[in-house]
């Protein structure tokens, strides 16, 4: 599980304040094989130029029109890669051994198939 890579999927709409904090967050984890999908889903605001200025290999941004966060969550799930998926909201920053953590719960715990939490 340490090699495992975890897509961290991010779903935004009008977050341009702070979805770079939440993107950072989830790019600065003390597991380091992520993938980052953000899904801008038809923001208002500054939100696309914020996500157009992301130069980081292991993330990809989506522009769609607005059909919700559950839409968003779905089109970022049908990019994923990864062996595991987690959930960030883009006004929320995941702490740095966060998905370290989960994963050591799931290798301690190998009949659960969810964990959530910091």
């Amino acid at each position: 599980m340490s090699s495992s890579l975890v897509s961290i999927i991010i779903p935004a709409h009008n977050a341009e304040s702070f979805v770079a904090d939440a993107i950072n967050s989830a790019l600065h984890q003390s597991h380091a094989n992520v993938q980052v999908i953000v899904v801008n889903d038809g923001s208002t605001d500054g939100t696309a130029h914020v996500l157009d200025a992301i130069r980081e290999p292991r993330s990809t941004v989506i522009h769609q029109t607005q059909h919700g966060v559950s839409h968003a969550r779905n089109t970022a799930l049908a990019k994923a890669d990864g062996d595991f998926i987690c959930f960030l909201d883009a006004d929320d920053q995941l702490p740095i051994r966060s998905i370290e953590h989960r994963l050591g719960v799931f290798k301690n715990n190998p009949s659960i198939s969810f964990v959530d939490g910091a």
